[in-house]
């Protein structure tokens, strides 16, 4: 007879929830940080592909590779779940704009956190709820337009006086050239003529050939160890 000891080392299977699907289970010994992480990765493809009404906790827990309990352990509701979300990305930006700026000082800076910007708003997973999702997506870009200001003031206060314009404050140029990209991202156009609007706000001539912003691999949103 096999001891109990040595039946309950084994790895247990998945169980079966309503209609036969798969409960999701995962190592007791995980990283919290980790698997929050990764839920919140969940919840931004699901909204992505669905909008913030169709979303579920079930769909989360599947797509993420976690229980029901497990979410709920970490979000009590959407809502919550939601709130952190924004969070989430609004500390990617910073993340991403960090690496981006990595080694570049003055104007050289400034200018690549405006090619950086295009890029951002181009490749960013609910850019298609604009139109089936405006009133939730206005919510999004009021947190998105503070988050990114706050990025550029010090980078306008670094090049001096002398970008944007006569007499504004740093503050101010930030805004405005914040206010331009958004403006783009509710109402899509070309990158590179976005690019030369923000430099021409920011103060910052326009390079002869310039090419168009490139897709930055960094900007992937990473999914931390899917369904591991």
């Amino acid at each position: 007879m096999r001891s109990s000891a040595a039946s309950s080392s084994r790895p247990r299977s998945p169980g079966r929830g309503t209609g036969g699907r798969p409960i999701a289970t995962e190592p007791v010994s995980i990283d919290p940080t980790l698997t929050r992480v990764r839920i919140l990765d969940a919840t931004g493809a699901l909204l992505a592909r669905r909008g913030p009404r169709k979303l579920s906790f079930t769909d989360i827990a599947t797509e993420a590779g976690v229980s029901r309990p497990t979410l709920y352990k970490y979000f009590a509701s959407k809502d919550a779940l939601l709130l952190a979300l924004a969070t989430h990305e609004k500390e990617r930006f910073g993340t991403q704009l960090a690496v981006a700026l990595h080694g570049l000082t003055g104007v050289a800076r400034l200018d690549r956190a405006l090619q950086f910007m295009v890029e951002f708003q181009r490749d960013y997973p609910t850019h298609g709820l604009v139109e089936t999702e405006p009133g939730f997506m206005l919510g999004q870009l009021d947190g998105a337009l503070r988050t990114m200001r706050a990025s550029l003031v010090p980078l306008f206060e670094d090049v001096g006086p002398e970008r944007g314009a006569v007499g504004a404050r740093p503050v101010d140029v930030a805004d405005l050239v914040v206010r331009t990209a958004l403006s783009h991202f509710l109402f899509p156009g070309d990158d590179a003529q976005l690019l030369r609007e923000l430099r021409h706000v920011a103060g910052i001539p326009m390079p002869r050939h310039a090419a168009p912003a490139t897709r930055a691999a960094t900007l992937t949103p990473a999914r931390t160890n899917e369904r591991s």
